[in-house]
């Protein structure tokens, strides 16, 4: 029945939150059913964490099974409503049922988790129910536990739904307790009786995640989620696992927390997840990994490494999530949380990509990796005990990130938009001179990362990067067959003329002095198809951007008043003979010119162009097309006159047909 009800929930079978409700109170906690208190020291008392018998039960060693079975039901539901794997609509319900009892719950979850915690080492076994390593020592003999008085006190139904049900119980536990740390409803005496939950329940996640960890990398070929009598699955623990850390890492980083965090377990914890998850997920090679450990030596046959399968990327994404999570409170005031570790975990896959060690295959996986280290990256600059030094470091990174590789491969857009955020936040925090951003502009420049460069020369007050960078501007754009020089030139260019035109006016002189012929060169190449065959949407993008510029450069000179007057009817005379040939050679929507490769939306695009000029400077629009020739001047008035209509075209009336009229008919008898 607990199964068939979250199956419901999950796949929405029964979407009427009513019906939930309904459902979920036979699993919801009666009064006084469960209690908050503290955690126990020495012997458990009976009645303080033990359930009470009554009449549904009739054998006294079953009496926890019905708690373990609510809870574990309640926790599953709770956890994923928390984490949308539940609709919204039946979430609700569900959230209604456990808040009234949140702490309750949170502390008998963890009193069971704790529990099967020593009843799997007395049985030799690892968290995840496989045998332990350690020998007979190792195995304490255990008589009572925080849920029951004495273990003859629960038969093997019980202990078995204890032991399968450890993780999610853990989980719950960990989230309901840290989060209660920041509750404002929870006053401080309540607050203390959770931090010593919490510490005793932080060990049980950490062994959990450590032998998880050790079942999915084991080098003797054990498959990730092999079935053991309590239908423990190594995956599932360790997100569980993780998923609790983090909980207690983000709420212990938030303003008011007293809760201290085990920086020594986190230390071994991240350096175990770097080993086993990060580089292996990179695709990185044994003799890589022996390098980084400092060993040498030959290539071992049986290296660690991560098996790649369905689950993989819930696993990654979770560790790097807690990665942030931690760079997050070493900013927050946990000076030095995950020590020199943190750092390693996050630099050493940004370097192995440096490198050209890592795998650039495209994966989700290694972009996933290299997007979050780089975002952990970021974080780390406001660390104070870090100062500027990883900042220079990782701006020369972000740079390297969106140079052109010699290779030809591309990164993706997850790796490329954080590398863009990387720059822009190191640029401000560094603390780099004029003179040191106009270099680097104008190295960006030459060596054609036109991502970078845009955003130095938005940093700059003035348009000394832009002015520097002509020369390679106009290289760039002078290559009429390289349509990718072509793109991102000119995406670069559109973008810091759109930023920095307002700031600094003279920009928009700069470039259209600099590089205004080359624009237009190629507006009028690639819209007529005289420069080549270009991709269909590369080529809708290059005109787009030609045409933004142009646009940019007639608001300026039209902002100038009279004064600029005959720069502004000179300009819109060049600017309007590139753009009826666009029309000429592409048509309108109402009027396609039938010519091999022809795009009536490059034709509106000019179409548009000439009708706002035509409403904002009138007088201007009537003096510049008397430069046009008398064709070309045809095509221009009709081109407004379809942009300005609505591209409806013209309907021919057909002739009336006249009505016979019966009334005229008469018959002859």
């Amino acid at each position: 029945g607990c199964e068939a009800l979250q199956l419901i929930a999950k796949k929405s079978v029964i979407p009427d939150p009513m019906a939930m409700r309904r459902m979920i109170r036979p699993v919801v906690p009666g009064d006084n059913e469960l209690c908050f208190c503290e955690y126990p020291q020495g012997s458990v008392e009976e009645g303080t964490l033990c359930p009470k018998l009554d009449s549904a039960v009739i054998d006294g060693r079953s009496a926890l099974l019905y708690r373990v079975g609510k809870l574990f039901t309640l926790a599953e539901l709770s956890l994923n409503a928390d984490t949308h794997m539940i609709s919204e609509a039946l979430s609700s319900p569900i959230h209604e049922a456990v808040r009234p009892i949140k702490l309750e719950l949170a502390v008998n979850c963890a009193a069971l988790a704790i529990d099967a915690a020593h009843l799997l080492k007395a049985k030799g076994k690892t968290l995840c129910g496989t045998d332990s390593d350690a020998g007979d020592e190792s195995k304490p003999a255990i008589r009572s536990g925080l849920t029951f008085s004495n273990t003859s006190n629960i038969d093997g139904h019980v202990e078995a739904s204890i032991l399968h049900s450890w993780p999610v119980l853990a989980t719950l536990a960990a989230v309901s307790l840290a989060q209660g740390m920041v509750d404002d409803d929870v006053d401080s005496g309540k607050r203390e009786i959770i931090k010593r939950w919490i510490e005793n329940l932080m060990p049980v996640l950490f062994v959990g995640l450590h032998d998880s960890l050790e079942e999915i990398c084991d080098p003797s070929g054990k498959s990730l989620g092999d079935a053991n009598e309590w239908d423990l699955s190594p995956d599932h623990i360790m997100l569980s696992s993780l998923h609790g850390i983090r909980s207690v890492v983000v709420n212990a980083s938030k303003e008011g927390c007293s809760l201290q965090l085990p920086n020594e377990e986190l230390r071994i914890t991240v350096a175990a997840l770097l080993r086993n998850i990060l580089l292996p997920s990179l695709g990185l090679p044994s003799t890589w990994l022996e390098t980084l450990n400092g060993q040498g030596g030959e290539e071992k046959k049986d290296d660690q490494s991560l098996e790649i399968h369905e689950e993989t990327g819930a696993i990654v994404t979770e560790v790097c999530g807690l990665l942030e999570d931690l760079c997050t409170a070493r900013v927050s005031g946990h000076a030095d949380i995950g020590g020199k570790e943190l750092l390693h975990s996050i630099l050493s896959p940004l370097t192995a990509y440096q490198e050209g060690a890592a795998s650039k295959n495209g994966s989700d996986i290694g972009a996933k990796v290299i997007s979050s280290c780089v975002r952990s990256g970021r974080i780390l600059m406001d660390a104070p005990d870090l100062g500027s030094g990883i900042g220079k470091s990782l701006l020369h990174f972000a740079f390297d990130l969106l140079s052109p590789r010699a290779d030809g491969n591309v990164i993706s857009e997850k790796v490329k938009e954080e590398a863009v955020l990387l720059l822009q936040s190191s640029l401000g925090k560094v603390g780099l001179s004029k003179e040191e951003k106009v270099a680097l502009a104008l190295g960006a420049a030459k060596s054609g990362t036109w991502d970078a460069w845009a955003i130095v020369c938005a940093g700059l007050e003035d348009e000394s990067g832009i002015s520097r960078s002509m020369p390679s501007i106009r290289n760039a754009l002078g290559v009429t067959s390289d349509t990718e020089k072509h793109l991102a030139t000119l995406g670069a260019v559109r973008k810091v003329l759109q930023d920095s035109s307002e700031k600094s006016p003279a920009v928009v002189g700069t470039v259209m002095g600099g590089a205004g012929l080359e624009v237009l060169q190629i507006l009028k190449g690639h819209g007529t198809r005289s420069l080549g065959e270009v991709d269909g949407q590369s080529r809708v993008v290059i005109c787009a951007d030609s045409m933004k510029i142009i646009m940019v450069a007639f608001q300026h000179l039209a902002a100038g008043g009279e004064a600029a007057g005959a720069q502004l009817n000179a300009f819109l005379a060049v600017a309007f003979e590139a753009l009826v040939s666009l029309v000429s050679f592409n048509g309108l929507p109402n009027h396609p010119s039938g010519k091999p490769g022809a795009d009536p939306a490059l034709g509106r695009m000019c179409a548009q162009a000439m009708v706002h000029v035509a409403r904002t400077t009138p007088t201007a629009f009537k003096s510049s097309i008397l430069y046009l020739s008398g064709e070309d001047r045809s095509v221009l008035e009709m081109a407004v006159r379809a942009d300005m209509s609505g591209y409806v075209a013209p309907r021919s009336v057909a002739p009336v047909k006249k009505k016979l009229n019966l009334k005229g008919f008469t018959s002859k008898s």
